[in-house]
């Protein structure tokens, strides 16, 4: 057996290593690498593969230098996929696995490595991002090449130079190149395909020069890919056309590197920093780490061995300081860590509550205004408090992500009925049946605040046209599914309202396997060990829903918005809808530069800052926020 391969030191602060992959006309023959050492600065030519790792074991063997080295199954993939055909020739790559020594002893090393990752992908003269991964299903596999093939046709037409041309064949190619399954199989490439959902990508793709999407032997430009979507929302809005299923999953694949990528150098997509998750809770900072220094946010190298909370706080920090104040935006509040400030948001918990929009009409008209103080461990923000929560509903909604951990969760509330402990206990492998009776029973204490609260806006007020138009009707709709009556006329109009508004944004969708959940509906109508369930009208109610397409999609519809959140009422007599971390006695905050009210806490001299974005009908920054700037003051929190 050939000697395991043992890393060389690096010897220079901008050293890397790049894999030289020896060609071979056979494609089943092992893999024949030579590892060599390149400084950055002397700009080597490579290119840079972005893959996924999938939590898999080492065991693939591959030969560097004559020696054995273990790597993934993917990664193993993504060499053999990139390895020249012709034997006299190279392939000149960086991959993380080969580059960088993954042996507990070079923890150092890959400190450093993690540092300027960043820059290693910003000067390969291409990123080849390799979507293939070892969880495919069989049976899913046509319709992901079927996708894969339209999105490369789709992103070619947008290199047509003439541009009547180009638009006609946009247009085509999205009404005309669209057979039934089409939608279907978008949606399958996108939740099939783990890297569209990892953390890393995002600087791997938005840093490089050039990036291209391999899956197979397809190939498919990113950037063109953008192109021909923003064009194609140009020209359906021109045409006063509604956007298809199918436009709407090619921006889902787009997703948010081409947010990062507009936004490079300002700091403005740090709201979206929570929208994903890395394996590890460090990498949910420092994935970012060379997006971030890029855009001026000065961080040292990453450091495995600090505790996440420090981590997480330091490059809050950094960040608002360096002007990505925005970041107090997703602040939820939930599954906080003990150990940071209440400003600072944990970044490894997935709460991305849908959050309402603006009036479009309105402008900002103020900037953020937070200084630092107790080094750096309490937060002065600007702003101003005049109402508070006085009630806020029984229940909360719970989110389809992870319906087994959130239904888990709630076996921590004491006031939990005893019937619904049970129920989770001894039916959670329905736990996605399970969520969505259990937000009928929220829905119903939403209904019933709402229907106790005066003052509810009239919606056909013209100057209430905006976001309080759409709690309104969010809520006129809600009390017929809630109700045990069903009416289904209610849930067109609530469709035809809530598309047409985006409501919510389309890569929040969460997908429910349709043969999944009807299984567990019929278990819990059929199965003796279930017979509790048969006379609660939550299943009827959900049974009735389930068979009815229109109030279906209606419902999904609802659970979205209302996911991870709470409905409360305020002192004032206001309604509104918050995360599930606020409690009545909190208070009502407009920090300066926001659009929408925060829910802050008293505590002692300070306030924590419990959650940021919360939706209040008639409160938002235009009603709350003072004429006068001399009226605000600032707020410390801790």
């Amino acid at each position: 057996m050939a000697d395991r391969y043992v890393y060389e030191p690096l010897r220079h602060e901008d050293s890397i290593r790049l894999v030289e992959v020896a060609g071979n006309a056979d494609t089943a023959a092992p893999l024949s690498c030579r590892l060599v050492e390149a400084r950055l600065s002397d700009e080597p030519r490579y290119s840079a593969i972005s893959y996924t790792w999938e939590d898999q074991t080492p065991d693939q063997e591959i030969h560097v230098d004559g020696r054995v080295l273990l790597i993934t199954k993917n990664c193993e993939a993504a060499l053999r996929r990139f390895r020249p055909a012709l034997e006299h020739e190279k392939a000149v790559l960086w991959i993380d696995q080969v580059c960088v020594s993954q042996s507990d002893a070079a923890v150092e090393e890959r400190n450093h490595q993690v540092g300027i990752m960043g820059k290693t992908y910003a000067a390969a003269e291409i990123v080849l991002t390799w979507l293939h991964h070892s969880r495919l299903r069989i049976e899913r596999y046509e319709e992901c090449l079927y996708a894969a093939t339209w999105l490369a046709g789709y992103a070619e037409l947008a290199h047509i130079q003439d541009c009547e041309e180009r638009d006609r064949k946009l247009i085509a190619w999205i009404e005309e190149n669209n057979p039934l399954f089409l939608d279907e199989a978008l949606d399958e490439f996108y939740w099939q395909t783990p890297w569209f959902n990892r953390l890393w990508c995002v600087q791997e793709v938005a840093l490089s020069q050039r990036a291209v999407f391999v899956w197979e032997d397809v190939m498919i430009d990113p950037w063109a890919l953008s192109e021909a979507n923003d064009r194609t929302r140009q020209i359906l809005k021109r045409l006063n056309k509604s956007e298809t299923t199918a436009y709407r999953v090619t921006w889902t694949v787009i997703g948010l590197t081409k947010v990062y990528l507009e936004a490079r150098g300002n700091l403005s997509w740090t709201p979206s920093l929570l929208v994903k998750l890395a394996s590890k809770p460090e990498d949910n900072a420092f994935a970012l780490h060379g997006l971030l220094t890029a855009a001026g946010v000065p961080l040292p190298a990453p450091d495995y061995s600090m505790p996440l909370a420090e981590i997480y706080w330091h490059y809050t920090v950094q960040i608002m300081k360096s002007g990505g104040l925005g970041l107090l935006e997703g602040l939820t509040g939930l599954e906080q860590l003990s150990s940071a400030p209440s400003w600072v948001a944990n970044w490894n918990y997935a709460a991305n509550y849908v959050k309402f929009k603006p009036a479009p009409q309105r402008e900002f008209r103020y900037h953020y205004d937070v200084q630092f103080a107790e080094n750096d461990r309490h937060l002065l923000v600007r702003g101003v408090s005049n109402d508070m929560v006085s009630q806020r509903a029984r229940f909360r909604s719970l989110d389809l992500v992870d319906p087994a951990r959130e239904l888990t969760s709630l076996l921590d509330v004491p006031s939990l009925e005893d019937f619904w402990r049970e129920a989770i206990e001894t039916s959670i492998e329905c736990s996605e049946a399970l969520v969505l009776m259990w937000n009928l029973k929220a829905l119903k204490s939403f209904v019933g605040l709402a229907q106790t609260t005066n003052k509810l806006t009239d919606p056909r007020k013209e100057e209430d046209a905006g976001s309080g138009r759409e709690m309104f009707e969010l809520l006129r709709t809600s009390r017929a599914i809630a109700s045990e009556t069903i009416d289904f006329p209610a849930f067109t109009r609530l469709i035809s309202h809530i598309r047409g508004r985006s409501l919510i944004a389309p890569d929040h969708e969460v997908p429910l396997t349709g043969s999944t959940l009807d299984d567990q509906i019929l278990a819990l109508s059929t199965n003796p060990k279930h017979a509790a369930w048969q006379e609660r009208i939550e299943l009827q109610i959900l049974r009735t829903v389930r068979a009815h397409p229109t109030s279906w999609a209606a419902f999904l519809v609802i659970t979205l918005s209302f996911r991870y959140q709470t409905m409360f009422r305020t002192e004032s007599g206001k309604l509104g809808l918050a995360p599930h971390s606020i409690a009545a006695g909190d208070s009502v905050f407009m920090c300066q530069g926001s659009w929408a009210p925060a829910i802050i806490r008293r505590e002692g001299e300070h306030y924590r800052w419990v959650t940021s974005r919360a939706y209040i009908m008639d409160r938002m920054e235009y009603d709350i926020y003072p004429e006068d700037d001399d009226k605000l003051q600032y707020y410390t929190f801790v």
